[in-house]
């Protein structure tokens, strides 16, 4: 559900053909889910729901339900084949850096949470699962994080992309330091 701040209405430029000073009145909305903000007309956001983002996941979600556990084994295991084959920037620096340090580790591991969800961990090393935070961590504001860390049996280290970007060599030293006593 949007959140409408009915005190924020702006007029916006909508030119039709014939009319190039023609306007309509947008309010702010928040989507109640993950706090996007969009300027929709009235009537717009007083029948939707979610936005775009968020029913999409739904949807995928529904679409989900409805296939066997096999299904959804088969389905996880190529997220994960393409997760390896297709890392992000961030997830291919931390792994340059551990293959540096002569440290082998498994990749794109999945975690199962509950009967429905799973978690796919980007590097696990011995006991220390090492999670590359990025989007989707920033999307779901942690709660599969907070998961994570409750159903791992062991440390679980998070790299925070941006910090990633801004301090790499701070947060390699880090790293090495606690890999240090591994394997």
């Amino acid at each position: 559900m949007y959140t409408v701040d009915l005190t924020s209405g702006t007029d916006f430029p909508k030119p039709i053909k014939g009319r190039p000073n023609l306007t309509i009145k947008k309010y702010r909305c928040v989507c109640d889910v993950c706090q996007s903000e969009k300027w929709l007309p009235l009537y717009q956001a007083q029948k939707a729901e979610k936005c775009f983002n968020c029913s999409q996941s739904d949807k995928g979600k529904k679409s989900m339900e409805k296939h066997s556990a096999e299904d959804r084994a088969k389905l996880m295991e190529g997220i994960c084949k393409y997760q390896r084959e297709n890392p992000s920037r961030a997830e291919n620096t931390v792994a340059n850096w551990l293959k540096e340090m002569g440290i082998k580790a498994e990749t794109q591991v999945v975690l199962p949470l509950n009967a429905r969800s799973k978690y796919i961990i980007d590097f696990v090393v011995g006991h220390i699962a090492i999670e590359v935070r990025g989007y989707w961590h920033n999307r779901s504001k942690g709660e599969k994080d907070a998961k994570l860390v409750e159903k791992w049996n062991g440390e679980v280290i998070f790299i925070d992309c941006d910090e990633l970007y801004k301090n790499a060599a701070s947060i390699k030293q880090a790293l090495i330091e606690r890999l240090s006593t591994v394997q």
